[in-house]
């Protein structure tokens, strides 16, 4: 007999396409994020997945997770959200500044495969 998953597959997604998007790949820096930084924080309801959970989910959904990042890339660039500076809430952000050539030539833990 098999237990649930220990975290929900969906905060999981939303977390590791976050992390892509800020050019965060590496599981540890991932799982420091979602400890120490409040973005992360609210987005993975605090739920603290350790480095290995965040590899292995990675690595069984990685070409899903490419597919679904490299949509949500087209989507922010038709909308004007990729590589300009945006203002919320008194603060200015930096929307997306992703290079393509970067995913070309990066492979974290079976992403783009």
């Amino acid at each position: 007999m098999q237990g649930a998953a220990a975290f929900d597959p969906a905060v999981l997604l939303k977390i590791i396409l976050l992390a892509y998007s800020r050019g965060i790949i590496s599981s540890r820096k991932i799982e420091a994020a979602c400890r120490e930084n409040r973005l992360f924080i609210a987005v993975s309801g605090d739920s603290q997945s350790h480095f290995t959970t965040l590899a292995a989910f990675i690595v069984n959904a990685g070409e899903l997770i490419a597919k679904l990042f490299v949509q949500v890339l087209l989507i922010c660039d038709r909308q004007g959200l990729i590589g300009k500076r945006q203002q919320t809430d008194a603060s200015h952000t930096e929307t997306l500044h992703l290079d393509h050539r970067y995913f070309h030539h990066r492979q974290p833990y079976g992403f783009m495969r």
